[in-house]
C-alpha cells in the first residue's frame, strides 16, 4: 500500500473517531452515561484501527514516501490529528470527572447506610434501657446507584 492510500485511510479513521469522541463528549457533558456504556465497544474498536494505521504508517512508509503524498493531504491529515488529540484530553478529563462524582456518590450513599443503623443501647441507673442510645433502623433508606460503575 502506498503512503497516499496509506493516509487517506488514516484520514478516514481519524474522522470517524473525531466523530465519536464528539458524540461520547457530549453525552459526559451531559451526564447522559447510559449512552456511554453503549459505546465503550465501538470506541475500543476505533481506537484500535487508529492505533494500528499510525503504527503502520510509520513502520511502511518512511519520511520520503510521506514526501511524495499531496501537502494537502498531509495538512489534512495534520490538522485531524491535533482535532483527535485535543477531543481524546476532553474524553479523559470528562472521565476522571465522571468517575469522582460516582466516587462520591458512592461514599455518600455509604455513610448515609451507616448513619441509619442503629446504635448500640446502654442501661439506664435504673437497670432499664436508656432512650438515647438506642436509635430504629428506618423503615426504607432513599438510596440511588449509577449504574456504569
Amino acid at each position: 500500500m502506498d503512503a497516499s492510500k496509506r493516509i487517506s485511510d488514516l484520514i478516514v479513521i481519524s474522522q470517524r473517531l473525531a466523530d465519536f469522541l464528539t458524540v461520547e463528549n457530549r453525552a459526559l457533558a451531559a451526564g447522559r452515561f447510559d449512552e456511554t456504556r453503549a459505546l465503550v465497544e465501538q470506541k475500543d474498536d476505533l481506537s484500535r484501527a487508529y492505533e494500528s494505521r499510525i503504527k503502520g504508517l510509520a513502520e511502511h512508509a518512511g519520511a520520503e514516501a510521506i514526501g511524495t503524498v499531496e501537502p494537502a493531504l498531509r495538512d489534512r491529515l495534520r490538522t485531524l490529528g491535533a482535532h483527535v488529540q485535543d477531543l481524546s484530553r476532553e474524553n479523559a478529563k470528562l472521565l476522571r470527572i465522571a468517575m469522582e462524582v460516582n466516587r462520591r456518590v458512592l461514599n455518600e450513599v455509604a455513610a448515609a447506610i451507616k448513619a441509619g443503623r442503629p446504635g448500640p443501647g446502654t442501661y439506664s441507673r435504673t437497670g432499664g434501657m436508656a432512650a438515647t442510645g438506642l436509635r430504629a433502623a428506618p423503615a426504607s433508606i432513599p438510596i440511588s446507584l449509577d449504574k456504569s460503575l
